[in-house]
């Protein structure tokens, strides 16, 4: 997964600056903060669809929804 995200240049610095100081890239310093920054519920989705059994539930429950439209 990637995005693309325009940064002020005074934003960028301030990121430049923090991650020389802590010793490490600004790819690994931006992932640190992600990850502290990262709902729960967002943990919580990413070890769900890890789960085989979740996962053919919700694709069970998928296709059944696809049905609805055409149902009289």
């Amino acid at each position: 997964m990637s995005s693309v995200l325009e940064l002020s240049p005074a934003i960028a610095d301030k990121i430049l600056k923090e991650s020389a100081l802590k010793g490490v890239s600004v790819e690994v310093y931006l992932k640190e903060i992600a990850a502290k920054n990262e709902d729960d519920r967002i943990k919580q989705m990413r070890e769900a669809v890890k789960d085989e059994l979740f996962m053919a539930d919700l694709t069970e429950t998928m296709n059944d929804f696809g049905h609805t439209d055409f149902d009289k």
